[in-house]
C-alpha cells in the first residue's frame, strides 16, 4: 500500500468547505474502527469538550499508515490489533481548531489482545479522555 502523504486520495469524503481567504494547516491522521471478540467497538470520550472519537491520531510524514493505526490504538486503548482493511479517507475542515484541514485515513481492526490500561498523553488527560 502506498502511503505518500499529500497525494490525492480517491473517493475521499470531504466534510466542510474550504474558504479561499483562510490559510489552513494540513494535519494527517489515522482513525481505527476497533472491533473486539464480542463485536463491540472502542470509542474514546473527550469529557472536556463532550464528544466521542475513534482511536487514532496524528501521524508523521514518514510513517506507514497501517502501522501508525495499530500503534495509535495501542497507545489509546492498550489493545494489540490486527489491521483488517483500509476503509478510505475523510477530510474535514475544523475552524474551531485553528483552521485545521484534517485528512484521516480510516481502518478496521480486530483486537488480538487487550493488555490493560491505556497510556494517555498529558494533553489527552487534560481533555478528559476516557474509554467507552
Amino acid at each position: 500500500m502506498s502511503n505518500t502523504i499529500g497525494t490525492k486520495t480517491p473517493n475521499a469524503k470531504v466534510i466542510g468547505t474550504r474558504q479561499s481567504d483562510i490559510l489552513y494547516t494540513d494535519r494527517y491522521a489515522v482513525r481505527v474502527v476497533t472491533v473486539n471478540t464480542t463485536k463491540h467497538i472502542a470509542l474514546i470520550y473527550a469529557k472536556k469538550k463532550n464528544y466521542f472519537k475513534l482511536p487514532g491520531g496524528g501521524i508523521k510524514v514518514d510513517e506507514d499508515y497501517s502501522e501508525a493505526a495499530a500503534h495509535k490504538v495501542r497507545e489509546e486503548t492498550e489493545a494489540v490489533v490486527s489491521i483488517r482493511r483500509s476503509v478510505g479517507c475523510v477530510a474535514s475542515i475544523k475552524k474551531f481548531r485553528n483552521n485545521l484541514h484534517q485528512i484521516s485515513y480510516v481502518y478496521v481492526a480486530d483486537v488480538v489482545d487487550a493488555l490493560g490500561q491505556p497510556k494517555l498523553t498529558e494533553k489527552e488527560l487534560i481533555n478528559g479522555l476516557t474509554h467507552k
